[in-house]
Parts: C-alpha cells; structure tokens; sequence
C-alpha cells in the first residue's frame, strides 16, 4: 500500500515535469521552423556576367561586416561602373566555384550610401574593422588610391533596399543584407572628406 502511494505521489510531480519539457521542446521547434521560413530559397541567383553587365567590372571582394561574434560570414562584391560609381554587392559560391550575385531589379535607384574624397583615383583594396567580438568583423574599409599617389583608408557606410524580397544572410544570424553605392565627391565640393566611422 505505501509503495503503491509513493508510486502515486511521484507520479503527480512526474507529469507536470514532462509536460513542460514536451512544451519547451515544441516551442523550441516552431522557433526554428519560423527563423528558417524567414530566409527564402535561392537569392543568390544572379550571374557573374549580369552583375559585371549592370554594375561594371568587379574590382574587389570583402566580408560584409557582421554585428557581433557570428564570424564573417557573407561576401560583398565591388564593382565600379563607367562612370566612376562603385557598387557594393552580395556575392557568393554558385555552381562549378562560380561568382554569384543578390542583386534586386530595382537595386540601381538605390540612394548613395557614401562618398569617397574628391582626389579618389582607385580603389586598391577592401578589408573589415576589428571588433572587440572574437570572430566578428567590423565596418567596412577601403584602400583607397589618391591623386597624390597616397594610400588612405576609408570607412564607408551600406543603405538597405525596401523591397519584399531583400538579400538574406546565409550564415547566422539572418538578417537583411546592405548594399553600397559610393561616389567620388565634386573637387569643388569643400566637405569631400568623409568622417563616418559606422557601417549600417
């Protein structure tokens, strides 16, 4: 009779137990499922010769900068187009080693994301700040070329596109990916040099 009662007892603090946990793991679960139904297919789905076709010749490759110790997860594309604009776009491994890009039809009526100083003559190079988060990658920076024959760092910011199909992350965590249009200032513009140090 005691054990039958004990048997009883355990029973009754047993269930609330299993329940919970039953819950916690479908919550769990339904969380997953959510985040990945969040990032679509297939977006980098754009050529290496469209991307070059649209946005020029591609000049450089660099990590696009992530916010925290998630590594460095995905690649930035720059190209620069004939007329001297420089476009920062989503790249990464297509079929075959290829280049591909995440490049939305309206991408070019993006706004101007930064400006590079007027005595800009090439861009020679492009890495990311260190941050304080192992692994993490800061804000962009370019090497830039002078007219002087000078080589100088600039930091320079990315602008998101407002479209219902935006460029998502391929590493963790998803988030919507920036893009950058830079130009090179007016010479007679006096406020050519840039001193913006974050990167969106």
């Amino acid at each position: 009779m005691k054990n039958t009662t004990a048997n009883d007892s355990r029973s009754r603090w047993i269930r609330p137990i299993v329940s919970f946990v039953s819950l916690s793991l479908i919550g769990l679960a339904s969380l997953f499922s959510a985040c990945e139904e969040k990032r679509p297919g297939a977006v980098f789905n754009v050529s290496a010769e469209e991307l070059e076709e649209r946005f020029g010749q591609i000049i450089e490759v660099a990590n696009i900068p992530t916010p925290a110790q998630h590594g460095t997860g995905d690649k930035m594309g720059l190209f620069q187009d004939k007329e001297d604009t420089f476009w920062g776009v989503p790249v990464s491994v297509g079929p075959g080693q290829s280049l591909v890009g995440c490049a939305p039809p309206d991408l070019e009526k993006i706004s101007v994301s930064d400006t590079l100083p007027s005595d800009t003559v090439e861009i020679v190079g492009a890495t990311n700040e260190p941050t304080s988060w192992r692994a993490g990658t800061g804000a962009l920076k370019l090497l830039v070329r002078t007219s002087q024959n000078r080589l100088r760092w600039q930091t320079v910011k990315s602008v998101t596109l407002e479209t219902d199909s935006p460029c998502w992350s391929t590493a963790d965590p998803v988030r919507a990916l920036g893009f950058y249009r830079l130009v090179i200032a007016d010479k007679e513009d006096g406020s050519s040099q840039n001193t913006n140090s974050q990167n969106n």
